[in-house]
């Protein structure tokens, strides 16, 4: 079903106790007791400079140690740039957004790798930054 008052922004999905979406019917006769609203903005109807506008501030907001906005930036607006009126530098940003979110998935599964076979090692000082210490170890 669709929502009145949102039909021409958002694409909703809404489901009841009822009525439950497939992936969520456990076993015969299973209904969980809530009811999901799902509220995708379509960026089918939006401007072109919207898009931009959006591609930019989240590219920029990716900068604030947020890496899956990056991703979530491309993987969202990515199917903007088929549109015949999309600005070319859109995919500028979408590209640049992947990049980032790549690199910083590249630092701190470095980071992860070498903290996990180095800790020991390291002593004191990597006993500070640890969140729990591992027992007998």
């Amino acid at each position: 079903r669709r929502h009145p008052n949102k039909r021409d922004q958002h694409n909703i999905v809404v489901t009841s106790p009822l009525n439950p979406p497939n992936h969520l019917r456990l076993r015969q006769g299973f209904a969980p007791d809530f009811t999901f609203i799902i509220i995708m903005p379509s960026i089918d109807k939006l401007a072109p400079t919207e898009i931009l506008s959006i591609a930019k501030k989240m590219f920029w907001g990716g900068f604030a140690f947020l890496p899956f906005l990056w991703l979530v930036n491309f993987m969202y607006l990515w199917p903007a740039t088929k549109r015949a009126d999309a600005p070319p530098e859109l995919k500028k940003y979408l590209l640049m957004s992947l990049a980032g979110s790549i690199t910083w998935l590249i630092i701190l599964s470095t980071w992860f790798g070498l903290f996990v076979n180095m800790r020991v090692a390291w002593g004191a000082a990597a006993d500070m930054i640890t969140v729990v210490i591992p027992k007998g170890v």
